[in-house]
């Protein structure tokens, strides 16, 4: 009997001390659990966007805003779902566009592509297209002696501050595999024209026109570092540019605003490198990316004279090497819907870069529509500008459309400039 009260004892005493904690302790973990995941985000992403914020403060420091004709930034190749989504892309990185837009998305390859592009063109509408601008000045200049003089000028004055932009990528190849990348691009180009008043009334032209060889190769690792992964791509361009001001009464002359011979043209080779950090599933409703890329990284300029169009060429400008950091989330499917959510700080260290023109945000609504087609519902904001659109994939078709303002002005003043682009693929 005695025996039997002391293990009773015993077992009232293991049930208080250590059974009796334990479940307090489980209780305890299930509701400060997500409270500590919360935490530990919140921490991470402050982190993360401090980061950001101080590079962001230190590379422009130096920018002093030089004495350009033209304040926008060049982007050596333009996505159009990446530009739909506000160009915030560097940590979404998940398709073809990661070979320029950060290369170690392509560790997000599962299968092989062949993507062949029929064309993709991008112009601003209405008043403000080129088209428009070059009918007017034709018509103006079929005047003869001093009326067609007095008429150029007369329409040049009438469009003091306007803008006028066209890109144009009549073919492009891309292949993809698993963790490799390969893109030839053998026109993309881009003009810009704008009516300025200087002594008189002028035409500011900026030409650009690469081809382009890039190849990339994505690392994903394991252990203690999975999750990660590292891309390299290799480029080689062609460029051929041309910025200039000219008279209207020179152009009253000549007729033409851009002449073979005052072309500059070069070959360069440089490199991309980026990074991405995919965060274990701590939140089972969201999975947390993020990414970096240094883009032209050694920015070498195009210094090798590869003579095709002019034979006593300048030496065309460089592209500078510029820094992207961004984040992403992906959230938990509702029926076939995927939404994604992205932000981006683009193009740090560029001589035109200033703090409206570097934050990019982006979101994307994927509708899954069975095996080989997809919708994405596609908008975001680019240097503080709306941007929309869509991207359509059935089999072996893919449709990409989107509208997007960029930033054109200066510090001081403000001017948005609104392209309409559009791109139609072969997606095998």
């Amino acid at each position: 009997m005695t025996m039997i009260r002391v293990l009773a004892f015993k077992k009232k005493i293991i049930c208080r001390v250590f059974l009796r904690p334990l479940d307090y302790y489980q209780e305890l973990s299930q509701k400060t659990l997500p409270i500590l995941i919360l935490y530990y985000l919140t921490i991470t992403l402050s982190i993360y966007i401090a980061l950001i914020l101080l590079a962001s403060s230190v590379l422009l420091a130096k920018d002093s805003e030089p004495n350009k004709s033209f304040f926008s930034i060049h982007q050596p190749y333009l996505g159009i779902r990446p530009i739909a989504m506000g160009n915030a892309f560097t940590a979404v990185a998940d398709d073809y566009n990661a070979l320029f837009y950060n290369p170690a998305g392509l560790s997000n390859n599962r299968s092989n592509n062949l993507i062949i592009s029929l064309g993709s063109y991008g112009s601003s509408t209405g008043d403000s297209s080129i088209s428009n601008l070059y009918n007017e000045l034709r018509q103006a200049g079929n005047h003869a002696g001093s009326i067609r003089t007095t008429e150029l000028t007369e329409l040049a004055e009438s469009k003091y501050g306007k803008y006028y932009y066209a890109r144009f990528t009549p073919l492009s190849f891309f292949y993809t595999r698993p963790s490799m990348g390969i893109a030839i691009l053998p026109a993309d180009g881009e003009l810009v024209l704008g009516i300025d008043k200087q002594v008189g009334p002028t035409v500011k032209a900026k030409f650009i026109l690469d081809s382009t060889f890039a190849l990339g190769y994505a690392w994903s690792f394991g252990g203690t570092l999975k999750g990660m992964a590292l891309g390299l791509a290799g480029k080689i361009v062609h460029r051929v540019s041309l910025e200039k001001i000219m008279p209207v009464l020179e152009y009253e002359k000549s007729k033409d605003i851009i002449k073979t011979s005052s072309l500059n043209e070069g070959m360069g080779i440089d490199a991309d490198v980026g990074i991405l950090y995919n965060m274990p599933d701590l939140l089972s409703w969201s999975n947390i990316t993020f990414g970096g890329a240094v883009r032209n990284l050694f920015d070498s300029g195009y210094r090798e004279k590869v003579t095709i169009i002019n034979k006593k060429p300048g030496t065309p400008p460089n592209s500078e090497t510029r820094y992207d950091l961004g984040v992403k989330g992906v959230f938990k499917s509702l029926w076939r819907f995927t939404p994604t959510l992205a932000f981006d700080i683009r193009d740090i260290a560029h001589s035109n870069a200033n703090p409206k023109k570097l934050y990019h945000l982006g979101t994307e609504l994927k509708l899954d529509l069975g095996t080989h087609m997809d919708l994405r519902l596609l908008a975001g904001a680019n240097q503080g500008y709306i941007t929309y659109g869509v991207a359509w994939q059935a089999f072996w078709y893919l449709i990409e459309l989107a509208s997007y303002g960029e930033e054109v002005g200066t510090k001081e003043e403000s001017k948005e400039n609104r392209v309409y682009t559009g791109r139609f693929a072969f997606h095998f």
